[in-house]
């Protein structure tokens, strides 16, 4: 399911916000029976993951479908309603929510076509000593081996999710992947933590889900339709 939430005017000129922001705030509206799911400090797959933010507004999303998870997006959204009025106070913006709904909103079924996505936030990685092996030289990266490190990065994080969400494990040796204009960095993720990590556009021979990589709760390896991207360049 996904709660959209819509502001009643968009954001202006440089202001910004970032997964981060809309996190701190749904925490700080949340019962403390509630933060346990809507801050989420375990070393686990969270219940919700706090997508990249745009000028009109932001999304929550989760692919549980329990009943559980279904109140709790209720009570998130009563909240909002209850509170429209928001001061993000570390970038300085204040918004007013005109509108927040509740849509389905389902992972993928990786249903055999030919699909090209644009990674819009960094999708991180976990093998630290590879990507550094690899990445030594930043000059003169291997990339058939910066490829094979994604692929392998990518259908582990997806076998992860699968079988963490639904309990059940997904067979991916049929997954292809191909990628352009990619791009090594490191994204540092807290004070202490850095990650390595990729940017670029992941051509798949089945429907991909919508994130990839690691610690997708706060919007890293989101993926964006290349139609989207073509209607944002125009």
């Amino acid at each position: 399911m996904k709660l959209i939430v819509l502001y009643d005017k968009p954001l202006i000129g440089n202001q910004r916000l970032f997964p981060r922001d809309i996190r701190n705030y749904i925490g700080s509206i949340s019962s403390e029976e509630d933060k346990e799911f809507t801050m989420w400090h375990k070393r686990e797959l969270p219940h919700i993951l706090y997508t990249m933010p745009n000028r009109k507004g932001f999304a929550i999303v989760s692919y549980k479908d329990d009943d559980f998870t279904k109140k709790l997006f209720e009570r998130i959204k009563t909240n909002i309603q209850n509170n429209p009025n928001i001061n993000f106070q570390n970038n300085n913006i204040q918004v007013k929510v005109k509108e927040a709904y509740i849509i389905d909103y389902g992972y993928t079924n990786f249903k055999p076509q030919f699909e090209e996505r644009l990674l819009k936030t960094p999708m991180l990685m976990r093998q630290f000593a590879r990507a550094k092996s690899i990445t030594r030289d930043v000059k003169d990266i291997n990339i058939q081996d910066l490829e094979k490190l994604v692929t392998d990065e990518i259908k582990e994080s997806i076998s992860y999710m699968y079988k963490n969400w639904f309990d059940k494990d997904i067979d991916l040796s049929d997954l292809m992947l191909v990628y352009k204009d990619l791009k090594y960095l490191v994204v540092k993720y807290k004070d202490d933590q850095y990650f390595p990590a990729i940017q670029g556009t992941i051509i798949a021979n089945k429907k991909l889900p919508d994130f990839v990589g690691y610690n997708i709760g706060l919007g890293y390896g989101e993926l964006e339709r290349k139609k989207n991207t073509d209607r944002r360049g125009q």
